[in-house]
């Protein structure tokens, strides 16, 4: 059984790429905090772990990491959203989005991410928003970790799988709204997208394990 070091294993895997640090944590943490991680001196948080990972084209369930109680707090919570919106339970969906604005931190742009989304994707039900509101909101969503995000530019860019989810939303929410055209380009550079993407990242064999190391 191999066991690495994450680290190490995002590191290998970002030069293998071909992408700068910039490139993979742009919008998730600063270069610094993923060069400090990559040489096993730092542990980001669980949901930034999962984002480079994810802009790295890799599984996110495949290692082993230190969550703290604020950490699995906001998974569960994310969890009883996304059920929410499923089940079509909106208020409730509401009551957990207010739960989680109270613990999130400001600057966990990820997690502030996802509450926006869902409001979108919950205030939908309802019909609390309107087209061009839920367009707005989702791209601001967008650009809390892409910054210079522009929907001309989808296949030119590196997303998670949120982000991905996001701009589904978007061209969704385009569709709603009438513009049809508009929403089949941005369909259309999404998918040019995750096909360039899939053959660019796919993967080797993983290791069976992959642990946070830190020195």
């Amino acid at each position: 059984m191999q066991n690495y070091k994450l680290g190490e294993y995002i590191r290998q895997r970002r030069l293998d790429l071909g992408l700068t640090q910039e490139q993979v944590c742009a919008g998730i943490c600063e270069s610094v905090t993923l060069s400090r991680f990559e040489n096993g001196k730092q542990t980001p948080s669980r949901n930034r772990i999962n984002a480079i990972l994810q802009r790295l084209g890799l599984p996110d369930d495949r290692y082993y990491a230190l969550a703290t109680p604020e950490e699995l707090e906001i998974e569960a919570l994310k969890k009883e959203m996304v059920s929410c919106n499923a089940l079509k339970c909106v208020e409730e969906g509401f009551d957990k989005i207010s739960r989680l604005e109270k613990i999130a931190k400001p600057d966990d742009r990820i997690t502030q991410q996802f509450i926006l989304r869902s409001k979108v994707l919950l205030g939908g039900l309802d019909k609390r928003y309107s087209n061009d509101e839920r367009i707005q909101m989702l791209l601001q969503a967008i650009r809390m970790t892409i910054p210079d995000f522009q929907l001309d530019k989808i296949e030119d860019l590196l997303f998670t799988l949120d982000e991905m989810k996001l701009v589904n939303q978007i061209g969704n929410a385009y569709s709603l709204s009438g513009d049809n055209e508009k929403a089949a380009d941005i369909f259309y550079r999404l998918l040019q997208y995750i096909r360039r993407r899939c053959v660019q990242v796919k993967p080797g064999p993983l290791p069976e394990i992959v642990t946070v190391g830190i020195c």
